[in-house]
């Protein structure tokens, strides 16, 4: 899901939400934040996408989808069957990532990126339909995600592998990695001792990155921004755009999705908060 990574397991110091001060809300099982638009799976079942693009919000969605997976780069999103895990996209179609999807594909993740869909197969193998696909690692993954011309994915050892034409020269040579989200022309991971690293030829992310005492679960990154949980569950932003308008009511999120445009956060009710990048909250959280 791009952009969007849970925490799991046990995270310690977690203070309770305080519902009270928080008004009516959507809660979410998934999900993806892009370009002016969200889509996800809410705690009900239902699928939706919502947001300032007028392609996207609002569209009929003709699925059952356990998660959906938003493009930051176009008009359109991929979601999993929750019964069969088949992919299919929606939305629009300039490149066949919509009309060519695969049919009868079967897959544990998808991940849309620029003109082109990435899949990854119940075997940890990789597939791609769309525009621009160029040629990818035949590692085994157990989660991947893309970027414009790049991409990343853990294999089953935990060990990171990028591709394309900018990341692959910076990357991290060792180590076994938590996380890892994929941006502009950059990349940021969370090794197994939750430290935190960058890389990539992106201006905005080498010089405001947060500090090294920190210690982090999870990331998210899009265009020129990076966001992160670290393991008390507060969120940390950096890049071009680091403001976090989060409340006495948000103490800590479960998840962060950083967009294009804007960054959505989800509280322990599962409720969302998104802010656009240049500091407004967003008006259009469901």
């Amino acid at each position: 899901i791009h952009g969007s990574f849970q925490v799991s397991g046990n995270v310690p110091n977690l203070p309770a939400a305080d519902e009270s001060c928080r008004g009516p809300r959507e809660t979410f099982e998934s999900y993806s934040t892009a370009n002016n638009f969200v889509c996800g799976v809410t705690t009900d079942g239902t699928e939706t996408c919502f947001g300032t693009d007028s392609v996207m919000h609002n569209i009929q969605i003709d699925g059952d989808y356990s998660a959906i997976a938003s493009s930051e780069y176009g008009s359109w999103a991929c979601g999993l069957d929750k019964n069969t895990s088949e992919v299919s996209c929606f939305g629009e179609d300039g490149y066949g990532q919509v009309s060519g999807t695969p049919s009868s594909t079967y897959l544990s993740m998808v991940s849309p990126g620029w003109k082109k869909a990435i899949g990854l197969s119940m075997s940890g193998s990789l597939s791609c339909w769309g525009q621009g696909c160029y040629s990818l690692p035949s590692a085994s993954f157990t989660t991947i995600e893309q970027g414009a011309a790049d991409g990343c994915g853990l294999t089953a050892a935990s060990a990171l592998e990028c591709w394309g034409s900018n990341l692959p020269n910076d990357q991290p040579t060792s180590g076994t990695y938590l996380s890892f989200s994929v941006g502009h022309n950059h990349a940021c991971a969370v090794a197994q001792d939750h430290s935190l690293s960058c890389w990539g030829s992106n201006q905005y992310i080498p010089n405001s990155m947060p500090s090294e005492t920190l210690s982090f679960v999870t990331t998210s990154s899009a265009l020129n921004q990076s966001c992160g949980l670290d393991i008390n569950g507060l969120l940390h932003c950096w890049g071009e755009h680091s403001f976090t308008p989060l409340g006495s009511y948000y103490p800590t999120v479960t998840s962060v999705s950083v967009g294009r445009s804007h960054t959505c956060a989800e509280d322990l009710l599962g409720g969302l908060q998104c802010w656009a990048h240049q500091g407004d909250v967003w008006p259009h959280t469901p």
